[in-house]
């Protein structure tokens, strides 16, 4: 069991110093410097060839938007499982879920993340699926529940020579963001496809 805690300041943007209206420019004395409290607490049990963790913790922030003296909090539970089937095969799985004291959520409030690592003969075989829940963002934007698939297969032609097909955002329904300067959210991650060829010396 791990207890870790941790305690920091938030530098602030030299352009948030002064204003561009003031000439000369004149520091501001309001602005307070956002301060940041973690909390953390893991647990973790070993099987044979398996564990499971569970994490819990806190986030606070005091004055993040600079001006106005707030405390915002978000708590965080999240449980992994991971399994070793060999040294060249396995699975882990993350659920996590988190919860925002304030009504606005910025962020999904709870996801999965799960990967999985295969061999076969000449094939190295990677699965990662990461999947988040929907929420209202700036705006009031709708930013959709999202599944980004990545799938990657290495071909071992020789110990020296491989081949590599590697695709991300498969399903082409991957993570989307929003910003307080534009009117509809963007995705974070393109759907691609890549073709690597290596060789070792």
């Amino acid at each position: 069991m791990q207890l870790l805690y941790t305690h920091i300041y938030l530098q602030i943007p030299f352009y948030q110093y002064y204003s561009i209206n003031r000439v000369p420019y004149i520091a501001n004395t309001k602005l307070v410097t956002p301060k940041v409290d973690i909390y953390l607490l893991s647990s973790k049990y070993r099987f044979d060839d398996s564990f499971i963790k569970l994490v819990v913790g806190e986030h606070t922030i005091d004055n993040p938007n600079l001006l106005v003296d707030k405390k915002k909090k978000y708590t965080l539970a999240e449980l992994s499982y991971h399994k070793d089937f060999n040294t060249l095969n396995s699975f882990e799985a993350t659920f996590y879920d988190t919860y925002n004291y304030e009504s606005r959520l910025y962020s999904p409030k709870y996801g999965v993340n799960v990967q999985i690592f295969n061999h076969v003969k000449k094939l190295d075989i990677y699965n990662e699926f990461v999947c988040k829940s929907s929420y209202n963002s700036y705006n009031n934007i709708k930013i959709e529940s999202s599944v980004d698939w990545t799938l990657a297969v290495k071909y071992h032609a020789t110990k020296d020579l491989s081949v590599g097909l590697r695709g991300e955002n498969l399903l082409d329904k991957g993570l989307k963001q929003a910003y307080s300067t534009l009117p509809y959210a963007v995705p974070v991650v393109e759907r691609k496809i890549w073709l690597n060829l290596e060789y070792l010396f």
